[in-house]
């Protein structure tokens, strides 16, 4: 959840309050077993999701690849007028 509340932090900080898509990027430690792997990444994904969900948005799509650190990040972008965020 702190990963996607970070990930949309950047639109809030710009005085944007609606995200149009997400985009989750996660890497898989190639250090967790497949039976690690099968528990922890579901629950981080939920996390995530979850987390986009109370801010009004979804999850439409992003990457998971395997590296050697658990990894969690993303993209959150909208449509707006100049008019609508501050710089």
């Amino acid at each position: 959840k702190i990963a996607c509340a970070n990930v949309l932090s950047d639109l809030y900080a710009m005085g944007v309050t609606e995200c149009d898509n997400m985009l989750m990027l996660l890497g898989v430690s190639t250090k967790m077993t497949e039976k690690e792997r099968d528990v922890v990444v579901p629950l981080i994904m939920r996390g995530f999701k979850d987390s986009a969900l109370e801010a009004g948005t979804s999850v439409t799509g992003g990457q998971t690849v395997v590296n050697p650190w658990c990894t969690i990040g993303g993209v959150a972008s909208t449509v707006c007028q100049p008019n609508e965020y501050i710089v």
